[in-house]
């Protein structure tokens, strides 16, 4: 693979944002305001305008290179699931941050800026709560922002770079192509309308010079990193003069089977949608989902596979770099209805549920293994021994003395050593929390 351009001098970039900024506010220059999309149809799950957060390049050298994120926060398909998003920022933009700080860092001891900030939960932190105050349901940020951080510290590679964030609030996997809305259950109207959101986003960012792109990492976490395999061709298609690779972090599922186990809670999986290989017909159905050409193509009468990245992966032409954890949390507990370990290690399963988990680890370590990739495409892979979904870090977790992002940058520079992937068993790297 062709390598990126240097870098240009970080501190000069530093310079020149603090000539633009105050000192005392030099922290400021990170909030992003929300920005509504014009097009009627790009909806959110309520029917309010979808929208994005953008923040052109901070170091002028890495003007023509841009992050696209596609933010995560589960799917509903009935109407207990979706109506319980409807009055959160996963379902409405009523509900979205009107700005966010894509400095802060919840690692760090001191992470700026000082004052008021909100994480794309809508969690608001500063002294009193504005009357814009959204409350989802998790902090989405928890780990930082991923590929869209605008330091060197949490993010080194591209800090630089044009970042823009999609705030997830359609509940389909970022697939939806509904314009007119559907009844769910009790539920009178909703809107599925995740593709049109996307490519909406698109629109209005080839304007502000996403269309003369020499780099575009399209990234995602968890549903929106599921939502980065069923869009990479398209974007690539999108901009044949850039370089479009594909970044999904938890994103890459298969067909869940029901953990039965004897210590299983009643109702452990109320919150999120069933994924078995029975299930999927129907939300493909209920949410008109946007698929990977080619994989639809080939599989011709069930297309609706082509939502999970097991299946349509061979099927996609674009690079990618995924990064998944050998056993993902949410998917075995909230997906799969295991119940959590009790000590937080694989000790604090039954046995029933380690034979359980010990398979599952198994099958997402083969899915990932350099021999089921297509070598011909040297793509990349971070795959930790962890119990982790979406907490990837510049600082943790680490193999071999690499981040995913430090892994990231080598396999876009062409480093040979395209996979790390954990062999030490399961649950056993030991940076996969931080200290």
């Amino acid at each position: 693979m062709p390598g990126p351009r240097p870098p240009g001098a970080p501190w000069l970039s530093l310079l020149l944002l603090a000539l633009a900024v105050a000192p005392e506010d030099l922290a400021l220059a990170s909030m992003v305001p929300l920005e509504l999309l014009k097009n009627p149809s790009a909806r959110c799950l309520d029917g309010s305008p979808g929208g994005f957060y953008h923040q052109p390049a901070l170091d002028p050298a890495q003007s023509d290179k841009w992050v696209i994120h596609l933010q995560g926060g589960g799917e509903c398909s009935t109407g207990g699931q979706c109506g319980r998003h409807l009055h959160t920022a996963v379902g409405s933009s009523k509900f979205f941050p009107p700005a966010v700080n894509f400095s802060f860092d919840p690692t760090a001891v001191n992470s700026p800026p000082s004052r008021a900030r909100y994480d794309l939960g809508g969690v608001y932190r500063g002294k009193s709560a504005p009357p814009r105050q959204g409350l989802g349901r998790r902090e989405w940020t928890a780990f930082g922002w991923w590929l869209l951080g605008d330091t060197p510290a949490i993010n080194p590679h591209m800090w630089g770079w044009n970042h823009a964030l999609v705030p997830y609030c359609s509940q389909d996997l970022h697939s939806g192509q509904r314009e007119d809305p559907v009844h769910v259950d009790e539920l009178p109207a909703v809107y599925f309308a995740g593709h049109i959101i996307v490519a909406s986003v698109m629109d209005a960012l080839d304007a502000r010079g996403l269309r003369n792109a020499s780099t575009l990492v399209f990234a995602g976490n968890s549903a929106g990193g599921m939502g980065v395999f069923l869009h990479i061709d398209w974007v690539a298609d999108r901009y044949p003069s850039a370089r479009v690779l594909g970044a999904p972090i938890a994103g890459f599922y298969f067909y869940s089977w029901e953990y039965e186990g004897p210590d299983v809670a009643p109702g452990e999986c109320n919150d999120l949608s069933d994924f078995s290989y029975r299930a999927w017909p129907r939300m493909w159905a209920l949410w008109d989902s946007f698929v990977d050409h080619s994989c639809a193509l080939e599989l011709d009468d069930r297309p609706w596979e082509c939502m999970l990245a097991n299946v349509s992966y061979p099927h996609i032409d674009s690079h990618l770099f995924i990064t998944q954890a050998q056993t993902d949390q949410v998917v075995i507990q909230e997906h799969d209805c295991v119940p959590p370990p009790v000590n937080g290690t694989s000790l604090g399963w039954s046995p029933t549920a380690r034979r359980y988990v010990s398979e599952w680890h198994r099958n997402m370590s083969l899915a990932l293994s350099p021999a089921a990739l297509n070598k011909s495409k040297m793509d990349g892979v971070f795959n930790p021994a962890c119990y982790v979904h979406t907490n990837f870090t510049a600082r943790y977790p680490l193999i071999k003395g690499y981040s995913f992002m430090d892994l990231l940058k080598k396999w876009m520079g062409g480093w040979w050593k395209n996979v790390l992937q954990d062999a030490c068993g399961e649950l056993c790297n030991p940076t996969c929390n931080p200290p």
